[in-house]
């Protein structure tokens, strides 16, 4: 209802929502900054007003209540600014300066809203001292030291620095002069030599972004410096980023060639770029063959059929005529296998013992050979569970150029805090760790999963490929031992403490086929008796 009231009650409800601000219940404080939250970013006129006439108490209301903001409260909170943010004019450029810590450090903050948030006040504070002026470039570099500052505090606080100007770079980097790239990648660079995990992690994903963004004239120019920090990192670092570090030398690779990588990074390094040489390779094959095969699916001709009614009877008739021979053919064809019968030959050179008494469950009465599945052909693969998987992706999906793009699109919005890291930890926790790197900006979908999901990976039941698709009872199979109940000889039978597992199982067996004599008694008698 707030952001329908008039302003007059708007100001009563501030007045009332003020002292839970600052509240020591997390609760109630979150809900205060979603009541503030809604009447900033109501487009009315009311609303409007409200925040200009009220403009200088909720300055000082926010940035008093910094110190007590809970971290439920964040999201919210940064939405406020964000809106407060958007209508400030050059005279207010001191409350913009006194966010930029708070910012900074929501960048990793436990809410996704909440880093949302952070990454978007981030920006629209940039796009406020471009409006401030008086150019692009000194506004930058008016902004740009802010940011710097926190590139000196705590372990926290560097890498949330180094995420703020990944996203910065990303942001405004048409703005960012040549000296201050550069200035960014050395900084980035003498960081790579951190102990922390977390600073490195940051700065491994800032040279990403600038391999992407930055040009490639300016990159030459840094590579050597940018493969030497690399390539210095610590063996724990080392196998802790393997990934990460496999994607940006596959970056690497592909901007500046695999022999001026190879030259620049030490010799433990090789083995991972010969193996990212050859993905690199067996993926343009691929691409490579796909289109081949839709270039010829294209150019194939197509059969012209008759427009008139007596050329589709004469169609139809002829289709039907040799179907017609087809079907006297099978037919012939199964009379003569209903009258002959095969014999199973010994293994390799091994003669066949005529006196052996197991010698009858090597007559077959069908022709051994191997199975061929018969089912509609399509162009579709299929999961693990016989599922179709079936995409829909634009026209030029099999162009080489425009897949780079957007799979290099979807590491720098992953980068940049711009999409969502659900997709991405589902990724992680899905690929091996030997595995190349995904061209799919989303993991593909696995059927099966754990706990009370089925298990795909468990072996058919014992007998499960004799039963019939249709009705009860089994049915023999082209080039298989007759469906009997063979008992396999295992040692482990013998095991005194699997005693009654075993015996249980035995007994089911034996009442299966003495349920099943039955039946087949029955059935004997009465077809005698007709």
């Amino acid at each position: 209802m707030a952001p329908y009231a008039d302003e007059p009650s708007l100001g009563t409800l501030y007045r009332t929502i003020q002292p839970s601000l600052q509240s020591k219940e997390h609760g109630v404080q979150k809900k205060a900054y979603r009541v503030l939250e809604e009447v900033c970013a109501a487009p009315r006129p009311p609303c409007q007003a409200f925040v200009r006439s009220h403009l200088e108490e909720l300055k000082r209301d926010l940035l008093g209540s910094l110190q007590s903001a809970a971290s439920p409260a964040k999201r919210p909170r940064l939405k406020c600014l964000f809106h407060i943010v958007k209508q400030l004019t050059a005279e207010h450029e001191d409350f913009v300066v006194a966010l930029v810590p708070e910012v900074i450090l929501c960048t990793k903050e436990v809410s996704v809203g909440a880093r949302k948030n952070a990454f978007l006040l981030l920006v629209e504070m940039g796009e406020a001292f471009l409006r401030f002026g008086p150019t692009p470039q000194g506004a930058m570099q008016r902004f740009l030291p802010l940011v710097y500052a926190g590139l000196t505090g705590s372990v926290t606080m560097i890498s949330c620095t180094l995420l703020a100007l990944t996203r910065l770079l990303f942001q405004f980097k048409d703005h960012m002069g040549l000296a201050v790239v550069e200035q960014l990648l050395q900084n980035v660079c003498l960081l790579l030599g951190s102990r922390t995990r977390d600073v490195v992690k940051a700065a491994l994903g800032f040279l990403k972004v600038a391999l992407l963004l930055a040009d490639a004239q300016l990159l030459a120019k840094h590579v050597q410096t940018m493969l030497e920090a690399v390539g210095r990192l610590t063996d724990d670092m080392r196998r802790h980023f393997r990934m990460k570090l496999r994607n940006l030398f596959t970056k690497f690779i592909r901007k500046f060639g695999f022999e001026l990588v190879r030259g620049l990074l030490p010799a433990e390094y090789h083995k991972v770029l010969l193996n990212i040489r050859k993905a690199e390779a067996r993926s343009r094959k691929q691409r490579a063959l796909k289109q081949a095969v839709a270039a010829s699916e294209e150019e194939a001709p197509v059969q012209p059929r008759g427009d008139s009614v007596e050329e589709l009877l004469a169609d139809s008739d002829s289709q039907q005529e040799e179907d017609e021979r087809r079907g006297g053919r099978e037919q012939r064809k199964q009379a003569r296998q209903k009258s002959q019968a095969w014999l199973k030959e010994g293994e390799g050179d091994e003669p066949l013992n005529f006196l052996d008494p197991n010698v009858a469950q090597r007559v077959l009465a069908t022709k051994p050979g191997r199975g061929r599945a018969r089912g509609a052909s399509h162009d579709f693969k299929v999961s693990a569970d016989g599922r179709l998987i079936i995409r829909e992706g634009p026209e030029d999906e099999d162009d080489e150029g425009a897949k780079g793009v957007d799979e290099e699109m979807a590491d720098l919005m992953q980068e940049v805090g711009i999409q969502s890291r659900k997709a991405q930890k589902r990724r992680f926790r899905e690929e091996a760790e030997d595995e190349e790197p995904e061209d799919g900006t989303q993991a593909p979908y696995k059927a099966g999963g754990s706990g009370i999901h089925r298990r795909l990976g468990a072996g058919p039941a014992l007998g499960a490929d004799y039963k019939a698709k249709t009705g009860r009872g089994d049915v023999k199979k082209k080039g298989r031992l007759d469906p009997y109940a063979y008992i396999p000889l295992n040692r482990a039978k013998l095991n005194r403490r699997k005693k009654a597992k075993m015996q249980g199982q035995f007994k089911g067996l034996m009442k299966g086929a003495q349920r099943g004599a039955q039946t087949g008694r029955r059935h004997r008698q009465k077809e005698r008796r007709v």
